[in-house]
């Protein structure tokens, strides 16, 4: 048995969702900071942009990207499984003690969400925190977040596993 850990690159759609909503928060903040410069009798919404581009783009198009990055789909690919069922219900045992629960489940496929409610609003607007757990005849396949891949990864390298 061996197995092999990939990082995926970020989608671009997950940039662009994650710009949105970060535009979006950014305006309604400095909105209300505008609001107050208004009710202090201090500014022009000209001269407030002028001084506030950078707050409007600059930092929400820095935080998509980082968040893009940090939600990006990883992989772990188990090789020379002798009973891929039995290393696919074991992974999923041990996902359920890392807060996740099965979602759905065909005929050679597991998909797991988050227990935490946050986790799964995130799920819906990323489409980030699924885990989908696939297994062949002699190989497990794990994608998902970095967080539960790394888990999963320590846990085959350094643990005891059920399975061989």
């Amino acid at each position: 048995m061996h197995f092999s850990t990939v990082a995926y690159s970020p989608r671009p759609v997950q940039i662009l969702l994650s710009l949105g909503v970060m535009v979006l928060l950014y305006s309604l903040v400095g909105g209300v900071f505008y609001s107050l410069a208004i009710i202090c009798q201090d500014a022009s919404f000209g001269a407030y942009l002028q001084k506030s581009w950078l707050v409007v783009l600059g930092f929400p198009l820095v935080s998509a990207v980082f968040h893009a990055y940090a939600a990006r789909k990883h992989e772990i690919r188990v090789v020379g499984v002798s009973k891929p069922m039995v290393a696919a219900e074991w992974a999923v045992r041990f996902l359920a003690r890392e807060d996740m629960r099965v979602h759905s489940m065909l005929s050679g496929c597991f998909v797991l969400e988050s227990t935490k409610k946050s986790n799964r609003l995130l799920r819906h607007w990323f489409g980030s925190e699924l885990v989908y757990l696939k297994y062949f005849e002699d190989e497990v396949i794990v994608t998902g977040h970095q967080r539960f891949i790394d888990a999963l990864d320590t846990k085959l390298r350094f643990g005891k596993v059920a399975f061989k």
